[in-house]
């Protein structure tokens, strides 16, 4: 049997580049990185309809969206 730890779980999901939100909303993850002055991992994305970029947290953007899997 294999066994995943949480930062296998993590490192999986953040390789994923559509995601979807709750209420059915497409987005693309451009980017993730760690600005200098802190250890923690932001992304950026963009709402495949509408072009918009965003970026948050990676923590956040985690609990809001979910992987697109085709």
């Amino acid at each position: 049997m294999t066994t995943y730890t949480t930062e296998d779980l993590i490192n999986a999901q953040k390789s994923i580049k559509e995601w979807i939100s709750v209420d059915g909303i497409k987005f693309v993850v451009t980017a993730l990185y760690c600005p200098a002055e802190n250890n923690d991992t932001w992304v950026t994305y963009v709402n495949q309809a509408t072009l918009q970029e965003f970026n948050c947290r990676w923590e956040v953007f985690a609990r809001r969206f979910r992987p697109l899997i085709n």
